[in-house]
């Protein structure tokens, strides 16, 4: 009779180095758990504090809302050019690559919400952007502190 049945077997020993210790799953265990849930809320954060911050890492300017297109961005040759500004913050003068931009060509239809653009075209001081990076500068007033005035630049790179 060749065939044993597995029932028939010795059940096979285990070498007492790879054996758990009685309490291994009551005593580690959860602390094992909790500990890489621990790590994973810390490491999530962390991610979560870098994604706050626009482009480079720098925090925005407390009279910013946003700006479009995002610093260090990779955007098409004809994306506009958007400051989303603070209550009580109006542009004074956009210069894009070193070229002022007449108030003519900026889109101040979203003024009362402090939303200027400036779209390339036809006509305009730029039909387009040069592909490579894009240098921006806004100059900004406070409404409420005549004193307050501040430039705020950034950059992306036009394809």
């Amino acid at each position: 009779m060749r065939s044993r049945r597995k029932l028939d077997r010795e059940p096979r020993k285990q070498h007492p180095r790879f054996t758990p210790e009685p309490g291994f799953r009551s005593r580690w265990l959860p602390r094992i758990i909790i500990g890489t849930g621990l790590a994973i809320v810390a490491a999530v954060m962390v991610v979560a504090a870098g994604l706050g911050n626009p482009g480079d890492g720098q925090a925005l300017d407390q009279s910013l809302d946003g700006i479009l297109p995002l610093q260090g961005a990779l955007e098409p040759r004809q994306t506009p050019i958007s400051i989303d500004l603070a209550e009580g913050w109006v542009l004074e003068q956009l210069v894009i690559e070193g070229v002022p931009i007449n108030t003519e060509f900026i889109d101040a239809g979203g003024a009362p919400l402090g939303i200027y653009s400036f779209q390339p075209g036809p006509g305009k001081p730029f039909e387009s952007f040069e592909v490579g990076q894009v240098r921006i500068l806004a100059i900004v007033q406070n409404l409420l502190n005549d004193r307050d005035q501040r430039t705020i630049t950034w950059s992306f790179t036009a394809s």
